[in-house]
Protein backbone atom coordinates (compact mmCIF):
# COMPACT_ATOMS: atom_id res chain seq x y z
CA UNK A 1 0.00 0.00 0.00
CA UNK A 2 1.45 3.37 -0.70
CA UNK A 3 2.16 5.92 1.03
CA UNK A 4 -0.47 9.49 0.35
CA UNK A 5 0.80 12.22 -0.91
CA UNK A 6 1.60 14.86 1.72
CA UNK A 7 -0.25 18.13 1.44
CA UNK A 8 2.13 21.23 0.79
CA UNK A 9 2.40 23.36 4.34
CA UNK A 10 3.79 26.76 4.34
CA UNK A 11 6.89 26.93 6.63
CA UNK A 12 7.80 30.45 7.32
CA UNK A 13 10.39 31.45 10.03
CA UNK A 14 9.36 34.44 13.10
CA UNK A 15 9.89 37.78 12.42
CA UNK A 16 12.05 37.96 15.04
CA UNK A 17 13.74 35.08 13.89
CA UNK A 18 16.08 37.58 11.92
CA UNK A 19 17.31 36.90 8.06
CA UNK A 20 20.75 35.13 8.28
CA UNK A 21 23.86 34.73 10.01
CA UNK A 22 25.70 38.00 10.57
CA UNK A 23 29.55 38.22 9.64
CA UNK A 24 32.09 39.01 11.76
CA UNK A 25 35.11 40.83 9.80
CA UNK A 26 37.47 39.93 13.07
CA UNK A 27 37.39 36.18 12.43
CA UNK A 28 39.34 36.67 8.89
CA UNK A 29 42.24 37.79 10.76
CA UNK A 30 44.42 36.85 14.18
CA UNK A 31 43.73 38.96 17.05
CA UNK A 32 46.03 40.84 18.03
CA UNK A 33 47.29 39.27 21.11
CA UNK A 34 47.94 35.92 19.28
CA UNK A 35 52.01 34.98 19.06
CA UNK A 36 53.65 35.69 15.43
CA UNK A 37 53.94 32.06 14.91
CA UNK A 38 50.26 31.45 15.48
CA UNK A 39 49.87 29.92 11.63
CA UNK A 40 53.25 27.51 12.76
CA UNK A 41 52.06 25.96 16.21
CA UNK A 42 49.52 23.33 16.77
CA UNK A 43 47.54 24.19 19.55
CA UNK A 44 45.67 20.44 19.42
CA UNK A 45 49.10 18.81 20.12
CA UNK A 46 50.51 18.46 24.18
CA UNK A 47 53.92 19.89 24.83
CA UNK A 48 54.74 16.89 26.80
CA UNK A 49 53.11 14.30 25.05
CA UNK A 50 56.19 11.84 24.40
CA UNK A 51 54.38 10.40 21.28
CA UNK A 52 53.57 6.73 20.47
CA UNK A 53 55.99 4.24 22.00
CA UNK A 54 58.76 3.12 20.12
CA UNK A 55 58.13 -0.61 18.12
CA UNK A 56 59.39 -3.73 19.34
CA UNK A 57 61.49 -6.48 17.43
CA UNK A 58 58.13 -8.40 16.91
CA UNK A 59 56.35 -5.39 15.69
CA UNK A 60 59.45 -4.59 13.10
CA UNK A 61 59.68 -8.07 11.87
CA UNK A 62 57.65 -8.89 8.11
CA UNK A 63 57.19 -12.51 8.18
CA UNK A 64 57.69 -14.30 4.93
CA UNK A 65 55.29 -14.79 2.36
CA UNK A 66 53.17 -18.28 2.31
CA UNK A 67 54.09 -20.78 0.19
CA UNK A 68 51.81 -21.06 -2.92
CA UNK A 69 50.52 -24.98 -2.91
CA UNK A 70 49.80 -25.21 -6.38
Amino acid sequence: MPLPEPAPVLVQAPADAGVGLRFNYYWRFPAPWWPEDWWQRNYDADLDDPGPPPLTEREMHVPPPPEVVP
